[in-house]
């Protein structure tokens, strides 16, 4: 059940970067936010794969833990931009 639920996770949010990168392409924030986004997701799963391989350390740990917290931080981030929109105002 574990591994489903973080196979559905893993999913979605590729689906997110994916179509902030298709549909966002023009607006900064959205589109760096959704490569930071990528970047914390590729070293999450990185250092939860060097666990299993290799044995838990506390460096692995730190690692898993920072990364899966920038995750969510940053799934927060684009969810706020994507629903305020653009900012206009300054055309």
């Amino acid at each position: 059940m574990r591994r489903a639920l973080g196979a559905a996770a893993a999913l979605l949010i590729v689906a997110v970067v994916v179509q902030a990168w298709r549909l966002h392409r023009g607006h900064t924030a959205i589109f760096r936010g959704a490569t930071t986004l990528a970047i914390a997701f590729l070293v999450e799963t990185a250092a939860g794969a060097l666990m299993l391989a290799r044995g838990f350390t506390m460096l692995y740990g730190v690692i898993y833990v920072a990364a899966g917290a920038a995750v969510w931080a940053l799934l927060v981030v684009l969810a706020v931009l994507a629903a305020t929109g653009p900012d206009t105002s300054r055309a």
